[in-house]
């Protein structure tokens, strides 16, 4: 059976997720076809003797002009839709992950299954980080959301909070929802144990619903008792928050002591180097109902986290990762508190939590596992 995997994402977390978990339906046995942007770095790009690859342009990210970026994104758009349409012949089964626009995604969907063709749609955040039309077309882009998720045979989501989260805010059954966790995000190479416990990161898109605020206030009250404290802050604002983000550099500004700020975009080369730099990573996430792709990547390369139960935080701690847990609202108080905590206990512990923790996520979050599950959910759907 021919399996279309398609994504927008060529790129960080989200491009690494859609070239794996083509890689790994491929090696649960399927044959595969994957659409989607060439993998930056190109080495990291998906390659099994089962997968056929069909790649479209990237959309144009860095200085050039606008009418440009704009251009480009509209070509990857039309020429990303028509590359997908045209394995309809080849493909019965096609699995989404990481879609283009609403409009564009339920177009795309909505012809796909018009075709008699089966629909996966991996749902990564079901409500999404950050809202991308204005407060007064809220309800227009809640409706597209809604007939995205009602429009595929089945959906499946990282956790089991963001099943939920489907069910309570769309109405859709659960009997059509399955939960296949994030699989895990191994460095470029191994990295050294932890030797710190003063230097802790902040990593990815820099977001509203990360609390950055909350943290930066945090560290200026833990460094008036302990002025080694250092923070890194690495990851390209999110465009919908970038507004906040400045709130956030005007912040720093004030007291700029103990920060080490990167506000780009984080290639893949430059990880294991962040990584080794510090203890901990901080994940202050607040109305997050996904999974963690920074958690994993932290957890099963041997760094623990000080971070929240939100989402699928939560089901990580609960799998083994080490770390430790900020507790109520997520206030600079309670950030503070949590570092604090984690600073007692000592690099020693720290060194063999993470270790045990880095082990048990390794064993669950397996791809091998993950694709498995992909290629079964696809075979219950064409013997139906």
């Amino acid at each position: 059976m021919n399996i279309c995997v398609f994504s927008k994402s060529w790129a960080s977390g989200a491009g690494w997720f859609g070239n794996e978990l083509a890689r790994s339906i491929a090696g649960a046995g399927a044959d595969v076809i994957f659409v989607a942007p060439e993998m930056t770095p190109s080495t990291l790009d998906a390659k099994h003797p089962n997968l056929l690859r069909k790649k479209f342009p990237r959309e144009i990210i860095d200085t050039a002009p606008k009418w440009l970026k704009i251009l480009s994104s509209i070509r990857r758009v039309v020429f990303g839709s028509l590359l997908i349409i045209a394995q309809i012949p080849r493909a019965k089964v096609f699995i989404c992950t990481l879609h283009e626009q609403l409009p564009v995604t339920i177009a795309v969907f909505m012809f796909l299954r018009l075709m008699r063709r089966k629909l996966i749609y991996v749902v990564h955040d079901p409500l999404p980080h950050a809202w991308s039309y204005p407060r007064n077309l809220r309800a227009l882009e809640r409706a597209m959301l809604y007939i995205s998720y009602r429009l595929p045979n089945r959906l499946v989501t990282l956790t089991h909070s963001g099943k939920a989260v489907l069910s309570r805010e769309f109405g859709i059954r659960e009997s059509i929802i399955s939960v296949i966790p994030h699989g895990i995000y191994p460095l470029s190479k191994a990295i050294a144990p932890i030797g710190s416990t003063q230097d802790f990161l902040v990593f990815g898109s820099l977001r509203r619903n990360k609390k950055l605020k909350e943290i930066i206030e945090a560290w200026r009250n833990i460094r008036t008792k302990n002025p080694d404290a250092k923070l890194i802050i690495a990851g390209a604002p999110h465009n919908e928050d970038r507004e906040y983000w400045s709130e956030c550099q005007q912040l720093i500004a004030e007291n700029p002591d103990g920060f080490e700020v990167h506000a780009r975009f984080i290639d893949d080369g430059e990880i294991p180097e962040l990584f080794e730099r510090v203890g901990a990573l901080i994940l202050a996430y607040e109305e997050f109902d996904s999974q963690s792709g920074v958690a994993v990547l932290a957890a099963v390369n041997g760094r623990p986290v000080i971070a929240t139960s939100s989402g699928g935080l939560a089901e990580l701690f609960n799998q083994g990762m080490a770390g430790v847990k900020i507790e109520g609202p997520v206030t600079s108080a309670s950030i503070e508190s949590a570092v604090n905590r984690f600073a007692e206990q000592g690099l020693d512990h720290w060194q063999t939590a993470s270790a045990k923790g880095q082990a048990q996520l390794i064993e669950r979050l397996g791809w091998q596992g993950i694709g498995v599950a992909y290629v079964t959910e696809a075979n219950s759907m064409t013997a139906a």
